[in-house]
């Protein structure tokens, strides 16, 4: 070992003890943008999904230090619906405006700003609307995307980062929740703040050691296909999509 790496090693230890840290887990899978399915709908889903004004929050990354990411994790608390934590000891406040930010969630409709988010009854009438006719007992039964209003989506992914934050101590695992948009907030910050030591290269967290989301499955064995009973609102679409293969199927 030598003296740089056993300097930086009592460094890291000093802001987080090595039995202190989590386990950067498989959780907050990054998306590949290249990703295709032999599935028609599925390769349908991700084309519309590359149309959504949060499809960057799925592929976002960072380089960080690993123990930035630990520290966070070991000194956040939330205030007044705010996130307080420490990087190298020093204090630093992450809001929803940074993490909307981080995130590049922009509004879809232009000189629109973010709205509510809609009511159960405004999500059931939105759904009829798609051509959803089958029985909804709860919201999770079928899936939906407004677009004709600015939903505000990093509010949504912010308030379960609050939840896990005010949770953090009776949590039964010791992994890390949201990994990836860790990373993505200790970068933020760095960039702001170029007095944050960047130590040496020593046990960092690089965009490409995310565990990478790279296929899904919702057909059965010996089967080529799967049928919905919902129609695909055009407004989900664009002309590109609709001259797919996997759009005409």
């Amino acid at each position: 070992m030598d003296t740089t790496r056993a300097e930086q090693i009592a460094l890291d230890d000093a802001l987080v003890a090595p039995a202190n840290r989590l386990k950067i887990g498989k959780s907050n899978l990054r998306l590949n943008s290249d990703l295709k399915c032999k599935e028609a709908t599925i390769q349908l889903v991700y084309d519309v999904l590359k149309l959504t004004p949060f499809y960057k929050a799925f592929q976002i990354s960072a380089d960080v230090p690993e123990i930035y990411m630990q520290e966070f994790w070991a000194t956040a608390t939330v205030h007044h619906h705010s996130i307080r934590f420490k990087m190298n000891n020093k204090k630093h406040i992450v809001n929803l405006e940074y993490f909307r930010e981080m995130l590049q969630i922009c509004p879809k409709l232009p000189n629109q700003q973010f709205e509510e988010l809609p009511f159960k009854e405004a999500i059931l009438i939105f759904l009829r609307d798609l051509g959803h006719y089958g029985e909804i007992k709860m919201i999770t039964d079928v899936n939906g995307m407004y677009h004709k209003k600015n939903i505000d989506y990093a509010y949504l992914l912010w308030e379960d980062f609050i939840y896990q934050v005010e949770n953090k101590n009776v949590k039964k695992s010791n992994k890390m929740y949201y990994p990836r948009f860790t990373k993505v907030i200790v970068n933020f910050f760095m960039t702001k703040d170029q007095s944050i030591p960047r130590w040496n290269s020593v046990n960092w967290h690089y965009a490409r050691d995310d565990y990478m989301f790279t296929t899904i499955k919702v057909i059965f064995r010996h089967e080529d296909t799967q049928l919905y009973g919902a129609i695909l609102s055009n407004e989900l679409t664009n002309e590109d999509i609709r001259n797919s293969e996997s759009y005409k199927e």
